[in-house]
């Protein structure tokens, strides 16, 4: 363990209304976001109990963190190490299990506000970790590995993806080959093909990628490194990280890029994605999986055998209502083995200037329902046809019918339920009469499957924001 540093921190709807076809609901979240406080979970009997909490960075900072435990001193006691979120300088802190801070740096330009990921793993072969970054989202994929003091080492850094990607980058570590070297683990970042790659310590690419979901999967890719099967080389872990379901998937580092498992770790309707890490937390021998909610759910934490086998221990790292998702790390501290925690915050994925809204996307024939600027619904719609097309603005919503009648030349729909009108003569309104949604059918209102539009009539208020564009 290290036990001193010297180093000081650098920073320190009259015609038909169009309907949207809402298929799940998403709980909406009293909150996205908290302190940036690290809590230290030890397992006692058959429960994980907070061992040690303390804030990473100002108490007031929500920004959110990454997290990950590396035995920086050589001597089999890992130390915590943190990253900033985004909107604060790229800091990187290194602190004992107690919470006390031996040393922090910054990982990359002041200017970098993208918010840093973080992992270590000994890629030298000297018996130490290292400590290995890559940006957020809004960030390039650049890695870049640090010794325990922060000074750049093994690679000046090196770009996982293409140079222009500002989807950001996530990092992991671990020997994978067994030749007592670390390598370096990617996924790429929100918004692009999902592509793990394996580089040396040096930056080297080794040749062995994989797309582990599928192409239109464009959430990133979470990863971790942990000897899952008990011989001497490691294995990766994979998972979505964001926007989708919480796959989870891990392959053996060889050609045939052997898949050991695959699963599932979240119902259906958790949507935020996940974040993962790997460590023995039931002194088998054998790394288990451990998974933490994204966002858009609450903060808890599972395991899982490498096969997907779900284990004892579940628990929420924070408050029921925090929706904020979580990063997470495994390993032995001072403490003995830990799981440690630090909360995220999501970006959120529309406007932020009004506390509630919807837009509907005439290209995709599907509406978006957002709160706080997060999406809270989303399900296909039928707006107009070519021939009578629906307005596209902004709008507000001027009145409330639960029941209407629509009447014209070649129709007649009495009894239509939860209709909101957002300009005179158009409404969003549930369709009895067709289940076409997702392809115009309307004489320029939103048709939407009565499921949804129950639940839309209910959550939006006279007032309220529409957005309808192509």
């Amino acid at each position: 363990m290290i036990l001193s540093s010297k180093i000081r921190a650098i920073v320190s709807v009259s015609t038909i209304v169009f309907c949207l076809n809402v298929t799940s609901s998403v709980a909406l979240a009293t909150t996205y976001y908290r302190a940036p406080e690290v809590r230290v979970y030890k397992k006692v009997n058959s429960a994980y109990q907070v061992n040690k909490q303390f804030n990473a960075y100002a108490a007031d900072y929500t920004g959110g963190g990454t997290v990950a435990l590396g035995d920086l001193g050589g001597d089999n006691i890992s130390e915590v190490i943190t990253a900033s979120g985004p909107d604060a300088n790229p800091q990187v802190k290194v602190y004992r299990a107690d919470g006390s801070l031996i040393t922090q740096f910054y990982a990359y330009r002041p200017s970098m506000h993208a918010g840093v990921n973080v992992a270590t793993g000994d890629v030298n072969g000297d018996k130490k970790d290292e400590i290995i970054t890559g940006p957020q989202q809004g960030g390039g994929p650049q890695v870049r590995v640090f010794d325990p003091t922060g000074r750049v080492t093994s690679t000046a850094g090196f770009y996982a993806y293409d140079v222009n990607f500002r989807g950001g980058v996530n990092v992991a570590a671990g020997d994978l080959n067994c030749d007592g070297q670390a390598e370096i683990v990617t996924g790429n970042g929100i918004d692009g093909t999902p592509h793990v790659r394996v580089f040396s310590g040096n930056g080297t690419w080794t040749g062995w990628d994989v797309q582990p979901f599928a192409e239109n999967n464009r959430g990133g890719v979470s990863v971790a490194v942990g000897n899952v099967d008990g011989g001497c080389a490691a294995e990766i872990i994979t998972a979505v990280q964001a926007n989708n379901q919480s796959w989870v998937k891990v392959y053996k580092y060889n050609l045939d890029k052997t898949v050991l498992g695959e699963w599932k770790a979240f119902p259906d309707d958790v949507k935020g994605g996940i974040n993962i890490a790997a460590g023995d937390v039931d002194n088998d021998n054998m790394a288990e999986v451990i998974v933490g909610i994204n966002g858009r759910g609450g903060s808890q934490v599972k395991l899982f055998e490498a096969y997907g086998k779900e284990l004892d221990g579940s628990f929420f790292a924070y408050e029921a209502d925090f929706h904020g998702g979580i990063h997470i790390a495994v390993g032995k501290t001072a403490a003995g083995q830990v799981i440690v925690t630090i909360p995220n915050r999501l970006k959120p994925d529309g406007r932020t200037d009004v506390e509630r809204y919807v837009r509907v996307d005439l290209s995709e024939q599907r509406m978006y329902a957002y709160e706080k600027g997060f999406i809270v619904n989303s399900f296909l719609i039928s707006s107009g046809t070519y021939i009578h097309p629906s307005p596209q603005g902004e709008f507000h919503i001027i009145r409330k019918l639960y029941s209407h009648l629509y009447a014209g030349p070649d129709y007649y729909l009495p009894n239509t339920l939860y209709n909101l009108e957002f300009k005179r003569g158009y409404y969003l309104h549930g369709a009895y009469w067709h289940n076409n949604f997702g392809h115009p059918m309307s004489h320029g209102c939103i048709n939407i499957h009565y499921t949804n539009a129950k639940w839309l009539f209910d959550w939006m208020q006279t007032g309220d924001l529409t957005v309808i564009e192509r």
